[in-house]
């Protein structure tokens, strides 16, 4: 289910991926479930502290933030802002 609603996200974003991070309301931690994903375990659960890297900073100002520093960006994170694991080729490593 996980994947065809990426999917679905991603197509109507005209995104060639798309991925889902959760964050509760009150909650420190910000989550990652994996599902049908060839490159990850049959649902895996990945958790971060909601406050790092520039998900983190877009999750406290509720604001969308437009990184065109990619990896030179000090507050990037590679675990959590690319969660998709996308190399500069836009390929899944």
């Amino acid at each position: 289910m996980q994947t065809i609603i990426e999917d679905k996200i991603a197509n109507i974003l005209g995104f060639e991926f798309s991925a889902i991070l959760i964050v509760q309301p009150g909650d420190e931690i910000l989550y990652r479930f994996y599902g049908d994903h060839h490159y990850k375990a049959q649902g895996e659960i990945i958790k971060f502290s909601r406050n790092i890297g520039i998900t983190g900073l877009c999750i406290g100002s509720k604001e969308t933030i437009v990184n065109n520093d990619g990896k030179d960006n000090k507050a990037y994170r590679g675990d959590v802002d690319n969660v998709l694991a996308i190399d500069m080729n836009n390929s899944i490593v």
